[in-house]
């Protein structure tokens, strides 16, 4: 008689289990933007650093997302309207584990505003 639940099921789906909850956005995340660099004027207000389980070539993308997620949820903590990634964090293919660390940033409408007419928005998750 063949198991119910095969090993190799079980282990993707432990994967999708801890990855699901890794990449989920709060409120507050959502409303943080990703950019290139500070807004004019905007006020730092501290260091932030997410990290995600699972690396390697299957896993790099989704892993590196979730990390992403967890800096932006808190970087919405701190009340930020805005976060730049450093130039160093990125998908890893080798390790245990992704991270992404960046500074986070509070901007008023103004800034917000000429930031984003000024086409500073980045896609870092492409």
């Amino acid at each position: 008689m063949e198991p119910v639940l095969s090993l190799s099921r079980l282990a993707v789906a432990l994967c999708a289990c801890l990855l699901a909850g890794c990449a989920a956005l709060s409120t507050t995340g959502r409303k943080v933007e990703l950019v290139r660099s500070a807004p004019y004027g905007a006020k730092f207000v501290g260091t932030v650093a997410g990290s995600a389980p699972l690396a390697g070539w299957a896993f790099k993308n989704v892993s590196y997302e979730a990390a992403v997620n967890s800096a932006l949820n808190q970087a919405g903590r701190l009340g930020a309207t805005h976060l730049v990634l450093d130039p160093d964090s990125g998908p890893r293919f080798w390790g245990v584990g992704q991270s992404a660390r960046g500074k986070a940033y509070r901007a008023d409408r103004r800034a917000t505003a000429a930031t984003r007419s000024g086409g500073n928005r980045t896609a870092y998750l492409e």
